[in-house]
């Protein structure tokens, strides 16, 4: 699973996607995508992926990119 947030102004737009790894199907395929108000912090982003039963965090990797630059310094 991939999972991004992208924050507007008022509101954050949380968005997953399912990787398929099989012999026939090697893609990504969109899950699911909602709305959530105001700013979602990384702490917060963790409770929302933790709340899936399927999602294991215990090997998570994040990567954080500030205004459309990976590796520029994010809020």
């Amino acid at each position: 699973m991939i999972a991004y947030a992208k924050k507007f102004e008022d509101h954050t737009v949380i968005y997953f996607e399912e990787v398929l790894n099989s012999k026939r199907n090697k893609s990504l395929r969109s899950k699911t995508i909602f709305k959530k108000m105001g700013t979602v912090k990384a702490d917060t982003f963790l409770k929302i992926l933790k709340n899936n039963i399927h999602t294991d965090v215990s090997e998570i990797k994040m990567v954080v990119g500030a205004g459309g630059y990976p590796g520029n310094k994010a809020e």
